[in-house]
């Protein structure tokens, strides 16, 4: 028996779909699965209630895997009192700066969840678990032994992607000809999106006065000011015909959005993994991002990243890229190959299985 426990199972949250492609790679490997949440909204089968959750359930020879990503008192106790082998799967918090002056809740939660890293690090874990190094070395560095740590990259859906049929109205919408630059994800203060702007206004001035710039992702009432931030920004730059922020979209909507795009974007400041990165290289997108945290590591070979927020530097290197189809043709092969050697859901699956196995 494998338990998963996690705060939340959620469609479309990127931490939900690990939870639920290591229940499949673990079901298909012929193990039994029980997945125990304290919030469920989505389809599929619900999970378990975490309150339901009682150690004496299970034998010495089960597997318990906490999934953090937000402080968890509830999951942190349940773990404690798990019975056989444990481990932990690091998804990383947020910093709680990122929040300040916009909501002070977000503020309290993540100052929380980040407080609790040294109580993770100090559960006697067979196995540590991260989405990527960086978070790994963060988990060393709260006190989890070296030696029982290992990097699993994150299980996606992006073979949902491949089949999902683009979205007609989308593709006739915006199919006109002009440069179009993608960036998806969670409209959150950690994405970058001001930098965003800025470099994609320096190409627009100084490049291409016919492009544009799609912003793909949901946003957050909570976070209204950043919300508001955005788009006074735009104003600012005067790109108000330039740029399109679509909100949560459908997966046919996404699916179009790749399409018509030219290059992808990504400058967040603070990234545990960044799936969309995946996705982008998955579907031979040509990737620019910002190497800060989590985001080169993920980037590896696979595209083009910059250590510094050059908003020219930037905007030389679209331009590079745009008018030179056959260097965009090169960096979406190189971002494939790097998607099909490190980060396919079987890739995943086999990183997996060896953890635990050893």
């Amino acid at each position: 028996m494998i338990v998963l426990m996690t705060p939340s199972l959620i469609d479309g949250d990127a931490v939900s779909n690990d939870v639920k492609g290591m229940r499949d790679a673990l079901t298909a490997a012929g193990h039994e699965v029980q997945i125990f949440a304290q919030n469920w909204r989505g389809s599929g089968p619900p999970p378990r209630s975490i309150r339901d959750y009682r150690p004496a359930d299970f034998t010495a020879d089960s597997w318990t895997i906490l999934h953090f990503s937000v402080g968890w008192r509830p999951g942190l106790e349940a773990l404690r009192s798990a019975p056989g082998r444990k481990a932990i799967k690091y998804h990383n918090i947020t910093p709680p700066e990122f929040f300040a002056g916009i909501n002070d809740d977000y503020v309290i939660t993540c100052r929380q969840g980040r407080a609790q890293l040294g109580d993770l690090a100090k559960i006697d874990c067979d196995v540590f678990l991260s989405d990527s190094h960086y978070n790994q070395q963060e988990l060393i560095d709260a006190g989890a032994g070296a030696e029982r740590s290992r990097v699993v990259p994150p299980f996606h859906q992006v073979n949902l992607l491949h089949e999902a049929a683009e979205d007609a109205a989308t593709l006739e919408r915006y199919r006109d000809g002009r440069t179009n630059i993608l960036t998806v994800g969670r409209v959150a203060p950690n994405k970058g999106h001001l930098f965003a702007l800025e470099a994609f206004a320096r190409y627009q001035r100084d490049y291409d006065c016919r492009s544009r710039l799609f912003i793909v992702g949901s946003d957050d009432p909570m976070l209204l000011p950043y919300t508001e931030a955005i788009r006074q920004k735009i104003r600012d730059l005067h790109l108000e015909s330039s740029v399109i922020i679509t909100g949560k979209v459908r997966l046919e909507e996404l699916k179009a959005y790749y399409g018509l795009a030219d290059l992808f974007l990504v400058t967040s400041d603070h990234e545990g993994f960044c799936v969309p990165i995946v996705e982008a290289m998955s579907l031979t997108i040509p990737v620019v991002a910002l190497e800060k945290t989590a985001v080169g590591e993920t980037v590896g070979s696979g595209g083009v990243a910059w250590p510094e927020a050059d908003p020219a530097l930037f905007a030389e290197t679209f331009h590079h890229i745009v008018r030179d189809p056959s260097l965009g043709q090169r960096l979406g092969r190189t971002g494939l190959a790097h998607y099909e050697s490190h980060f396919t859901n079987r890739v995943i699956a086999r990183r997996l299985q060896e953890c635990l196995a050893g």
